[in-house]
Parts: structure tokens; sequence; C-alpha cells
């Protein structure tokens, strides 16, 4: 068989296997938060809008939903930004959001001068770009990113929520 035909096959049954792998995956992804956590980073940061699909045609950029913790209960990553002076300078914070009782906890995971997308993975164990570091999650974990830069995972490791850079 020539290398040609060979990486073709291979290609295909690569690609099928990612298929069906995303077919049996549960989407994390989301379009809308529930109306009370919405109102509530309303008042919190009136100035700030959730990053929305509409803005970007990839993944998850400012939503999604995960087992953080790995015992069933339901967190929201959400990416807020906003604009400040004149050229567009974007101040951008991934916020971590969970019901305790009837209200919603916000928890800032990271700010800047800049706002990234996020994404989710399943938990595991997560290696830093230095090689330096290993991070071990107990439940998904929350990628925070920008596209052809720099990823930060964030996880829970049953005692503390932790960080280590993917990518740099």
């Amino acid at each position: 068989m020539s290398p040609f035909l060979l990486s073709i096959l291979v290609t295909a049954f690569i690609l099928d296997v990612a298929v069906s792998d995303g077919a049996q995956r549960r989407s994390h992804c989301s379009d809308t938060l529930p109306a009370s956590l919405e109102k509530h980073i309303k008042e919190r940061y009136p100035d700030w809008h959730v990053l929305s699909k509409k803005q970007y045609k990839l993944g998850c950029p400012g939503i999604v939903k995960v087992d953080f913790y790995g015992d069933g209960r339901t967190v929201y990553a959400i990416v807020i930004k906003t604009y400040r002076g004149h050229g567009g300078m974007v101040d951008g914070k991934l916020l971590m959001a969970q019901k305790k009782d009837v209200n919603w906890e916000l928890t800032t995971l990271d700010e800047g001068e800049y706002a990234g997308m996020v994404w989710h993975e399943p938990a595991g164990e997560y290696t830093s770009v230095y090689k330096d570091r290993n991070l071990v999650s107990k439940g998904d974990v929350i990628i925070y990113f920008q596209p052809e830069s720099w990823a930060v995972v964030y996880a829970w490791t049953g005692e503390k929520v932790d960080k280590i850079q993917l990518t740099d």
C-alpha cells in the first residue's frame, strides 16, 4: 500500500473516531445564562457584556456549563468584556458562577487587558507548557484562551481551585 493511500485511510479513521466521540459527548456550550444569573452579572458589572456565539464562529466564546467539582453541580464559566478609552481597548474577566441556595456566587478567575474565550475539557491530568508542573482535576476543567496565543486551565483539585499555563 502506498504511503499516500495509507495516510488518507489513517486520516479518515481519525476523523470518524472524532465524530463518533463528539456525538457521544454532552455539549457544554451555552448561548444563554439563567435569567437570575444574567441579572446578577448585569447588576454587578453594568458596563460589561458576555461574549456571545454571534460574535465568534468557533467554540464557546463566552459561556460553558461544567461539572467543575466532579459532584454533579453545574458551574458556569463566563467571559465578560468592556471597552475603555479610544481605539477599542478591551478589559476582560473570566468568571465562575455557582448557585448557593437561591443566590448566585461569582468568583473572578482571571482578569486583564484582554478578553479571551472559554472552553472545557473532561477531568484528568494536565501538564504545564513548561513541563514543570502537573494538575489533576476532580471534575471538568475550564480553559481560558486566546486562539493561536495562550491558554490557561482552571481546575478543582479536591482542595482548591488551581491553574496552570497550557500554552504561552
